[in-house]
């Protein structure tokens, strides 16, 4: 009897023993939370003091508060608002223009480019322009072997339309090339500002190279035109890095298309 009594004695102890533990823990974990509190706290008082010293030394530097009507909108410069105008202009698809040219001459511009010459005109102005004899740059026809083989007729007029613009680019050249080269023999002859006449030089220059450009690009644009509409053979010609050395040949593939296939 006297021993059943203790061990009920026991049993009861384990429970008491358990509750006491779960109070002490919890009372723990309260006074950590507290202190870790107290320490966030006083963290947080430290960077605003930071803050404040750092104002107070940097006073009318500081990046300043943009308002927009009754609601402030922070607005934080620190000189990006000079790099976003400098990327603005570069990125501008606004057309750029330079100085203003004679005024007259500048409405005769207008006119010429807002309407075709009369077809007179045109052959008058084809007739009288020649290539100077020592430069040796074509209006490049269709190799023979590129016509022979199976190319149908809708794309053989297509490229005969594209022969007739090309024919109006080099056209332009050659008369840009007398140009600088009366320009040349006006800075021998005349007693004039050499420096200027270096910038009109270099003008007429740029002037050509875009036309250069713009003959090779339309050549481009005509073999990509063509290499659908032949033999299977000759496509590969067709390609860019086929073409080159063509520049100089009055072919619109080179000289010898053999060597290329």
């Amino acid at each position: 009897m006297k021993r059943k009594w203790r061990n009920n004695r026991r049993n009861l102890q384990v429970p008491n023993l358990i509750s006491i533990l779960l109070v002490f823990y919890s009372v723990k974990i309260k006074n950590l939370r507290e202190k870790e509190k107290l320490n966030l706290n006083e963290q947080i008082g430290d960077l605003l003091a930071d803050d404040r010293n750092k104002e107070a030394l940097i006073g009318d530097n500081s990046p300043k508060t943009a308002t927009t009507g009754d609601n402030d909108v922070n607005v934080v410069d620190f000189g990006i608002g000079e790099v976003l105008d400098s990327l603005e202009q570069e990125y501008s698809i606004v057309d750029k223009v330079g100085n203003n040219i004679n005024p007259k001459v500048a409405s005769i511009v207008k006119q010429i480019f807002s309407s075709k010459l009369p077809d007179e005109k045109l052959l008058e102005l084809l007739n009288k322009t020649t290539r100077p004899g020592n430069v040796d740059i074509y209006l490049q026809s269709v190799n023979a072997e590129i016509l022979g083989s199976s190319m149908k007729g809708y794309t053989r007029s297509k490229d005969i339309k594209y022969q007739k613009l090309g024919e109006l680019i080099l056209k332009s050249s050659y008369t840009m090339m007398s140009l600088v080269g009366k320009l040349l023999e006006t800075k021998k002859q005349l007693p004039v500002n050499k420096d200027l006449l270096t910038v009109e030089l270099k003008l007429a220059m740029d002037c050509m190279s875009l036309l250069g450009h713009t003959v090779q690009t339309l050549n481009l644009s005509r073999r990509d035109s063509i290499k659908f509409d032949i033999n299977p053979t000759y496509k590969p010609i067709c390609n860019q890095s086929q073409n080159l050395d063509t520049g100089k040949s009055k072919f619109l593939f080179g000289d010898d298309i053999c060597k290329k296939t």
